[in-house]
């Protein structure tokens, strides 16, 4: 897709990671040794494609260390299943988590990859529950 390499000129979103999470961030990293107020959230949180996400607006407005915890695309479950990000939000002043869509969160028909955010094993349920008279041979899993 064309917003995934917008070419020259593209926000530099200075990813980091936090602790042992496989996930990458938006920075500017943070310390977590001082007060600081957590985000979680997806899409909206991280920012992406804007210059200041609103964990950094809320940050200049209440005069707190913010860390943005967004995730591109993410769900609950991406952070349910990461201890390093409930610690850091165990430890956070305040932690604000965002309203994530049903979208994102694994349920009897599918799950979804606890990294990447894409349905995974879908059809499989599908097949059973919604397709069992059709033929589904030619339907192919775009996250598989």
């Amino acid at each position: 897709m064309a917003f995934e390499h917008p070419g020259d000129g593209a926000l530099d979103y200075l990813p980091c990671r936090y602790g042992k999470s496989k996930l990458l961030f938006r920075g500017p990293k943070k310390k977590l040794d001082q007060p600081y107020v957590a985000f979680f959230g997806t899409t909206e949180t991280y920012g992406r494609f804007i210059e200041e996400p609103f964990p950094d607006l809320v940050s200049d407005a209440i005069g707190q260390d913010c860390v943005n915890l967004g995730c591109v695309n993410g769900g609950i479950d991406v952070y349910n299943n990461d201890d390093t990000l409930l610690s850091i939000a165990a430890a956070a002043r305040v932690t604000v988590v965002q309203v994530m869509g049903a979208h994102n969160l694994s349920n009897r028909f599918y799950s979804v990859h606890p990294r990447r955010n894409d349905l995974c094993g879908w059809l499989l349920h599908c097949k059973r529950f919604l397709w069992s008279r059709w033929s589904v041979s030619t339907v192919v899993c775009p996250a598989c």
